[in-house]
């Protein structure tokens, strides 16, 4: 936003060294310096005090209006870098929580399937000891169909 207020800064200079052309009473008027032309003849000083007083105003008046117009535009300018701003930061943000949702679904599935392989493990263990009895064992089914219930639903939510 500096760059653009000094930018305005600069072109405004830069008019006020250039020359001005003026328009009074259907009279065209150049101002060069402290010089004033009308048909680039210099009529600076057959020029009464109140003609030049009422030429440097209206000149003042379209350096002001320039400014203003000038200021316009940077404020223009800021604005929308404003709204390019906060919409990449929306943006931003937007992927960071899609980022955290997978990587939270992430971890819930790499549990959930690791909770199931121990379930596993541990029934196959006691069936091989031989310490599982029906009951147990249909204990344990349903412990396992549960867990791998819950592995599906974490592996649909990883999509």
């Amino acid at each position: 936003m500096i760059k653009y207020v000094m930018l305005a800064l600069c072109f405004s200079l830069s008019l006020a060294v250039g020359a001005q052309k003026v328009k009074i009473n259907d009279e065209n008027f150049e101002i060069k310096g402290e010089r004033i032309f009308k048909d680039g003849t210099d009529v600076t000083e057959t020029l009464t005090l109140e003609n030049k007083a009422e030429i440097k105003k209206a000149i003042q008046q379209q350096k002001e209006a320039e400014l203003a117009k000038q200021a316009e535009k940077v404020e223009k300018e800021a604005k929308k870098l404003e709204k390019k701003e906060k919409a990449a930061e929306k943006k931003r943000k937007k992927a960071e929580k899609e980022l955290a949702k997978k990587q939270k679904a992430q971890a819930s599935f790499d549990k959930a399937k690791s909770n199931l392989t121990k379930a596993k493990e541990k029934r196959l263990k006691l069936q091989e000891r031989g310490k599982l009895s029906p009951v147990d064992e249909a204990k344990w089914d349903k412990k396992i169909k549960s867990l791998e219930e819950k592995t599906a639903k974490a592996k649909k939510k990883l999509k």
